[in-house]
């Protein structure tokens, strides 16, 4: 190993916080709202990696995080505050000691 890489934590924004909350609020602990709205974006989005299309869907099926993901490479990409949505929320489970079904 060249280097030893420091790490050190960093709280999340009282504004992510909110995201997440609300985010689990809305989509989480309400069934009716777990479908992805329709993509108000005419085109299609194409992963930035290899310029195929992506496809939009679930992060996995216990957090409801939307995401793209590409159909070729596999890929998958995040908009702006969806990975650390997703880790604030699977963070809270993980200490709360519940887990989602």
């Amino acid at each position: 190993m060249n280097r030893i890489i420091a790490r050190r934590e960093i709280g999340f924004s009282a504004d992510l916080v909110q995201k997440a909350e609300a985010f689990e609020r809305e989509r989480l602990l309400n069934p009716a709202a777990r479908r992805k709205p329709a993509d108000s974006r005419n085109a299609r989005l194409t992963c930035p990696a290899c310029g195929c299309p992506m496809i939009p869907r679930p992060f996995n099926y216990q957090y409801l995080v939307s995401v793209d993901k590409c159909g070729s490479c596999g890929r998958i990409w995040f908009d702006a505050d969806e990975l650390e949505i997703l880790q604030i929320l699977i963070e809270r489970t993980r200490t709360d000691g519940k887990e989602r079904q």
